[in-house]
């Protein structure tokens, strides 16, 4: 019976030192954070002894002294946790969300963030993300769950990057000097441009952020040009048409809603029509009609001769669907 015990105790020892559930999977990361706790994500999984939460708190007093407050702390944590992330530097990454985390920032970029670096490091969301922490309870319109997961155009490019790059840049190198495909606002974030088939743009923080442009499909030739801010479009949007002419302009509000002036042009660049727009409705009695013109392969119906018809346009005429 003691050596069965004592083959228990062992096993129980084994799993408490090997086979600890921390969200991120990947086996030789797991190595990295029984070395340094701090590389594990929220510290899910971590038993903490007296003396590093002793040391914790510490770390505390010293971030709040050296930034003055929780909230400009948080912010330049947060913004230097994504910074990291994006020139390759996650173990740095890591460290400053969890930082963040122990000011009591439970903000959902902290869990959005942590995402993102999971399904970077083990190539697949971890669920336990959102189950453990109840995030679920926390979603509104704006935020969708693949969000806590990280935008994977965004993390695919970054494995790119990280991968064909021979030296880990300095995050002060970066910042003073950038050099694509790297760029830095204004605010000191660290921007990444990323070209797709039909599109290019910038990520900020792991989410489409500035100028973004549309082409058409396998061309050059600009289809539209807009931007972002956390992954919503806002602000002006230009539509054109294949030959370079203006086709459209109007705008978003920060909900990503048409709201306001919404101009539609010819195929020369010529407007003939204006709508009025607020948050995605329009009434048709306000529309305001230059000259009566739809795009090729429209089909509206119309009331003519006592009777409603169908048209199709082309080259800014109708004919009748028979």
């Amino acid at each position: 019976m003691k050596r069965f015990n004592s083959l228990i105790f062992l096993l129980i020892l084994t799993f408490n030192l090997f086979g600890q559930n921390f969200l991120i999977k990947n086996s030789d990361w797991q190595k990295k954070i029984r070395k340094d706790y701090f590389l594990a994500p929220l510290f899910y999984g971590v038993k903490k002894t007296n003396s590093q939460l002793n040391a914790e708190k510490n770390l505390v007093d010293n971030i709040l002294s050296k930034f003055g407050s929780r909230e400009v702390a948080n912010k330049q944590l947060i913004v230097d946790g994504w910074n990291y992330l994006t020139i390759g530097n996650t173990d740095s990454a890591i460290v400053s969300f969890n930082q963040a985390y122990l000011l009591g920032d439970t903000s959902l970029e902290i869990f959005y963030a942590f995402g993102s670096i999971v399904t970077l490091i083990d190539g697949e969301p971890n669920f336990n993300l959102v189950t453990n922490f109840n995030l679920e309870r926390r979603l509104n319109s704006s935020w969708d769950l693949i969000y806590f997961f990280g935008d994977f155009i965004f993390l695919n490019e970054l494995k790119s990057i990280h991968k064909n790059q021979l030296a880990m840049p300095l995050l002060n190198n970066v910042l003073i000097n950038p050099q694509p495909p790297y760029y830095v606002d204004s605010l000191k974030n660290v921007m990444l441009k990323i070209k797709l088939e039909n599109s290019e743009g910038y990520f900020k923080m792991g989410m489409k952020n500035g100028q973004w442009i549309d082409y058409y499909f396998d061309s050059k030739k600009i289809m539209r040009i807009y931007n972002l801010v956390d992954g919503l479009e806002s602000g002006k949007i230009t539509s054109f048409h294949e030959n370079g002419n203006i086709s459209s302009v109007f705008f978003k509000n920060s909900e990503g809603e048409i709201d306001g002036e919404f101009n539609i042009y010819d195929y020369d660049g010529q407007l003939v029509r204006v709508e009025y727009w607020h948050k995605n409705q329009f009434d048709s009695r306000d529309v305001k009609i230059i000259r009566e013109w739809e795009e090729d392969g429209k089909v509206t119906r119309e009331f003519l001769n006592g009777s409603f018809k169908n048209f199709i346009w082309k080259g800014g005429k109708k004919t009748v669907l028979e």
